[in-house]
C-alpha cells in the first residue's frame, strides 16, 4: 500500500441494502475493504479484487446468525444486497449478493415489530430459519442477563417459547415479560443441547398496571350478585385473590383478612376480568378487597359496599354448585320474621319429593334452625357420598312447607 503524486485515488468498497443509505444510520458508514492504485492498467484488476473480497466478507457477516455486529444493527432483515466499488467518490462497479443476504442450511434471522414493549404487550417476531434444523428447534424469550450460546442454559431461564417445526420462515406471536427489563429473542437450532444461531434484543419498559377494584353500584340486598371488575399486576402470586371482607376488619395484612372473609376467589395471574360474588345475607357495611399472595401476601386494593334491607323473601344462595365430599358450604339465606322459632335449613338428597316438610325431615342429613333471623350464613358440610343434593328452607319443623330451595353436586 503506498501513493504518489500521480496515484489515481482511493478504490473502496461499500456493503449497501437495497440501495438505501437509511440502512447505514444505526451503523455508521464503514470502508470495509480498499487499496491504493500506482498505474492505470490496475484498475479492473483491483475493482475485481475488492468486490470479490467483498462478497466474501458480507456473506461471511450476513450467514453469520446474529454474531456480528452488522447483523445485529439491522436485527437480522432480509433483502437484496449489494456491494459498490467506489473511485473518488465515485461508484464505478456495483454487485447483487443473494436476494436473502446469504442465508445458509444453518442460518438464521429473528426480526421484532420494535424494539420496546409495555408489560404484557404483543410481541411480532418475523423469523427465517435455516433447513436443517431440528423439529424441535425453538425461538424464546431469555433474560439478556443469560449467557448467550448454550442452549440448555437458555432453556432453563426462558419465560416463553415456541417450536419452529421445521419452518423456513414465519411470524409467531409472545406477550412481553411482565417485569419491565432487558431481554432476548433468542433462536436454537434444536431442544437437544442446540446451540444460539440469532437474537435481538428489546426492552420492557413502564409502570405495573395499577391493581382496582369496581362495583357496578354500592348498594345491594341481601343475596343480590355483585359484579366486580378487577384489574391486577402481573406480578401477583398464583394464589392472588378478590374476598369479602366486613369493613370492621383492619386493612393491610392479608393474613387477618383471610380469617374474616365471607367469601372470594382467586384471580389465578389474570391481568383484568369480572368476577362475581352474592351479597352477605346479613344487611351492613363490607369491602371487596384484593391480595397480591394467600401466602402472608399484602392488601392492594379496595372498595366499599353496603347491604340493605328489611324483612326479605324466603331465599337460599351459595357461592358455587359444586362440592368435594366434606368441603364447607357457606348459605346465605332471607326469611320473613314471621317464621316459627324452629323454621329450618336441610340438606336433602335431590330425589326426595319437594314440598311436604314432614318427608323432608324423614329424608334430611343435616339441618340448623334459622331461629327468627331475617337473614344470615349458615355453615353446612357437604356429604361425604357423591351426588346430587338441595338445600331447601321450611317455615316450620312442625308439619310446615318448603319455601324455597337450591342444589348442587358432590363429586
Amino acid at each position: 500500500m503506498y501513493s504518489s503524486k500521480d496515484d489515481l485515488g482511493r478504490i473502496s468498497m461499500i456493503l449497501w441494502k437495497d440501495g438505501r443509505s437509511e440502512f447505514f444510520k444505526s451503523i455508521e458508514l464503514k470502508i470495509i475493504g480498499g487499496i491504493y492504485m500506482k498505474k492505470r492498467n490496475s484498475l479492473i484488476i483491483s475493482i475485481l479484487f475488492l468486490l470479490f473480497i467483498g462478497f466474501i466478507l458480507s456473506n461471511n457477516i450476513i450467514a453469520s446468525g446474529g454474531s456480528a455486529a452488522l447483523e445485529r444493527a439491522v436485527s437480522g432483515g432480509s433483502g437484496h444486497y449489494f456491494i459498490s466499488a467506489v473511485m473518488n467518490g465515485s461508484e464505478v462497479v456495483k454487485m447483487k449478493v443473494g436476494g436473502n443476504a446469504g442465508l445458509s442450511n444453518k442460518s438464521g434471522r429473528l426480526q421484532l415489530d420494535k424494539a420496546v414493549y409495555a408489560p404484557m404487550e404483543e410481541i411480532s417476531v418475523s423469523f427465517l430459519a435455516g433447513k436443517d434444523f431440528a423439529e424441535n428447534a425453538w425461538i424464546g424469550i431469555v433474560p439478556s442477563s443469560v449467557p448467550h450460546g448454550s442452549e440448555v442454559e437458555a432453556d432453563k431461564e426462558d419465560l416463553s417459547y415456541q417450536y419452529i417445526q421445521k419452518r423456513v420462515e414465519g411470524v409467531f406471536l409472545f406477550t412481553a415479560p411482565a417485569v419491565p427489563g432487558t431481554y432476548d429473542m433468542r433462536m436454537f437450532d434444536t431442544d437437544n443441547n442446540g446451540k444460539e444461531i440469532a437474537y435481538v434484543t428489546f426492552t420492557v419498559t413502564g409502570g405495573q398496571t395499577q391493581p382496582m377494584l369496581k362495583l357496578n353500584k354500592t348498594v345491594f340486598s341481601p343475596g343480590e350478585e355483585i359484579h366486580v371488575q378487577f384489574t391486577a399486576s402481573g406480578l401477583y402470586d398464583e394464589s392472588a385473590w378478590v374476598g369479602v371482607i366486613p369493613s370492621g376488619v383492619p386493612h393491610g395484612e392479608e393474613e387477618v383478612c383471610d380469617k374474616e372473609d365471607l367469601a372470594y376467589i382467586y384471580i389465578r395471574k389474570l391481568p383484568s376480568g369480572t368476577i362475581v360474588f352474592a351479597a352477605p345475607a346479613v344487611p351492613g357495611k363490607y369491602d371487596i378487597r384484593m391480595f397480591d399472595s394467600d401466602n402472608n401476601g399484602k392488601e392492594s386494593a379496595y372498595v366499599n359496599f353496603v347491604v340493605t334491607g328489611g324483612e326479605g323473601q324466603p331465599a337460599l344462595r351459595i357461592q358455587k354448585t359444586v362440592f368435594s365430599p366434606g368441603e364447607k358450604i357457606n348459605v346465605f339465606f332471607t326469611a320473613p320474621v314471621s317464621y316459627a322459632e324452629n323454621a329450618w335449613v336441610g340438606i336433602i338428597p335431590s330425589n326426595v319429593p319437594h314440598g311436604d316438610e314432614v318427608v323432608c325431615d324423614g329424608a334430611d342429613l343435616a339441618y340448623l334452625y334459622i331461629s327468627k333471623q331475617s337473614s344470615g350464613t349458615m355453615v353446612f358440610t357437604a356429604p361425604n357420598t357423591l351426588g346430587y343434593y338441595d338445600l331447601r328452607m321450611f317455615d316450620t319443623d312442625n308439619g310446615g312447607k318448603e319455601t324455597a330451595s337450591i342444589s348442587f353436586i358432590v363429586k
